[in-house]
């Protein structure tokens, strides 16, 4: 557990006030309609429409600003008030994840039964768990945080746990996010060559390969993506952070899909497709930018005419 005033003095950081401050085990963003972590946890409040989200036994710590820290205080959790709480935020996060502040249990790597790693493979030492029948082809890397399942196949060139790009911006200066979440790779999932899954970014997100999916060669999973069970993707695609896709999803190839977004069961992806919104379940999407394939069909004839 930490104290944010402790870690922002020790970042550097300036201009803050603390008030009834809690010990926190670790940051994280609370999402409407999702699960909190099972922690006493610090998050931030910029916008009043999301109070309600800080009325949780998951929250502790509100980084807030100072026209809504009464707000927060009657809700009795600790505030830390700000005029910048999205900076200040993912600043104390970077210093935290940077020096393995996280609480988190840290063990030997597992290796199950009857797998089979190339020499030139590099698996952490620490905090990955293998399962039984694994296939871990030549020059894969897999960082640590990562859970494997069993009869998973994991081709050359993989990297699974890499470095994400989440990035924030404030006053015109890019501050990159250090990662502190981590991977699961559910059983008998296979990744074809050069595929690279991001690592979540924060010690309660995993990024997440659902029961018998495929990648095919090339693909990116971002961060703290959920894919479902039995999804095929097509050599190429990409996947951008925190989207979620549903169980038996047809991706094809060189597909982009947008953050933030939720894909539902049974969808299918046409070849070239850039999905910019949320796809309904059993839906056929076609296009830059993608649109229903039958509304597809009809604009192209249009255009045609």
């Amino acid at each position: 557990m930490f104290l944010l005033s402790e870690i922002s003095y020790k970042a550097g950081i300036k201009n803050v006030e603390f008030i009834n401050e809690n010990e926190t085990d670790e940051l994280f963003i609370p999402f409407k309609g999702s699960s909190f972590p099972d922690v006493r946890g610090g998050v931030f409040l910029s916008d009043k429409r999301y109070l309600p989200l800080m009325d949780s036994d998951s929250v502790c710590m509100v980084v807030t600003l100072p026209e809504l820290a009464q707000d927060v205080l009657n809700l009795k959790k600790g505030v830390c008030i700000t005029s910048s709480p999205k900076e200040i935020f993912y600043k104390c996060h970077n210093y935290i994840a940077r020096r393995g502040l996280y609480n988190r249990h840290r063990q030997e790597t597992v290796v199950g039964r009857e797998c089979r790693i190339e020499p030139d493979a590099r698996v952490a030492s620490e905090n990955v768990i293998i399962g039984d029948n694994v296939i871990i082809g030549s020059g894969v890397k897999i960082y640590e945080n990562t859970f494997i399942g069993s009869n998973v196949q994991i081709d050359d060139g993989v990297i699974i746990g890499n470095r994400a790009f989440d990035v924030r911006n404030f006053g015109g200066k890019p501050l990159p996010l250090f990662p502190s979440g981590g991977v699961k790779i559910c059983d008998g999932v296979q990744i074809f060559s050069n595929c690279y899954i991001d690592r979540a970014t924060f010690p309660s997100e995993f990024t997440e390969i659902g029961e018998d999916s495929i990648l095919g060669v090339g693909c990116h999973i971002g961060h703290a993506v959920h894919i479902g069970s039995r999804v095929q993707m097509v050599a190429q695609s990409l996947v951008a952070g925190y989207t979620l896709v549903g169980d038996d999803v047809s991706i094809g190839t060189n597909v982009f899909i947008a953050d933030r977004l939720k894909i539902g069961e049974g969808v299918s992806i046409s070849a070239g497709s850039v999905v910019v919104t949320n796809v309904g379940k059993g839906t056929h999407m076609t296009g830059n930018y993608a649109m229903e394939h039958s509304e597809f069909i009809k604009e192209y004839a249009r255009k045609k005419m």
